[in-house]
């Protein structure tokens, strides 16, 4: 639990950001959390108007009727649909007990070796993918990412069951391979994408009324 103690320690020393406070109309608060961010002998005011509009229309677009609009209810669901099934992929189960499954499967290296080997491929691929995330089309790497996840968990399945029944001998290769099969399938599509597009999203309920487009996948 240090690093949760370690971080509200330090989020007690955080200031608010500017906007929140121009939101907020306490401007003066506003300039000074600039000032801070940008450092002394740098000239905010005309970040600070910029702001200011942004923050302006911002509150002026937004409405409690907007939110009933039948594209707002559209982009809404298929949000929090893929958040749904990003967070019940069962990727947070594989990780969080992956070096018992692999003591349990007995791979040929150590379990440590074998997760830290995991974590490395999701650490590649996710670093590889992330600068092309914005050129790719998103809808093949959901598709792709999903169908890839769901062989390779089939295949752990399988595996599984065929060592509790005995029946799973001199294969013990198999978790790592799957399991990085899987992780660099999740990292490539089903793990970054719903990020990136609700983050576009927001922007384009902020953009509703203005006559915004919705964000293609």
């Amino acid at each position: 639990q240090s690093p949760e103690k370690a971080f509200v320690t330090v989020l007690i020393f955080c200031r608010e950001s500017p906007a929140f406070l121009l939101s907020a109309g306490k401007v003066e608060d506003a300039r000074r959390s600039l000032q801070m961010l940008r450092g002394d002998d740098y000239n905010i005011e005309p970040e600070l108007l910029d702001l200011s509009s942004v923050v302006g229309s911002r509150l002026n677009v937004v409405s409690v009727a907007a939110l009933g609009a039948r594209e707002v209810v559209g982009v809404l669901v298929t949000a929090l649909m893929l958040m749904f099934f990003q967070q019940y992929s069962g990727v947070f189960a594989l990780l969080f007990n992956m070096k018992e499954m692999f003591q349990l499967a007995g791979v040929p290296i150590s379990a440590d070796a074998a997760s830290i080997t995991v974590a490395c491929f999701q650490l590649a691929t996710a670093t590889a993918v992330a600068p092309f995330m914005d050129q790719l089309p998103r809808k093949l790497l959901l598709l792709v990412s999903t169908a890839v996840m769901a062989v390779a968990l089939l295949i752990l399945g399988a595996f599984f069951y065929l060592l509790e029944e005995r029946r799973a001998d001199n294969v013990s290769w198999i978790p790592i391979v799957f399991y990085i099969l899987y992780i660099v399938a999740y990292s490539v599509g089903l793990g970054p994408v719903p990020w990136v597009l609700l983050g576009q999203w927001m922007d384009f309920f902020r953009k509703l009324i203005d006559g915004w487009n919705f964000p293609e996948i």
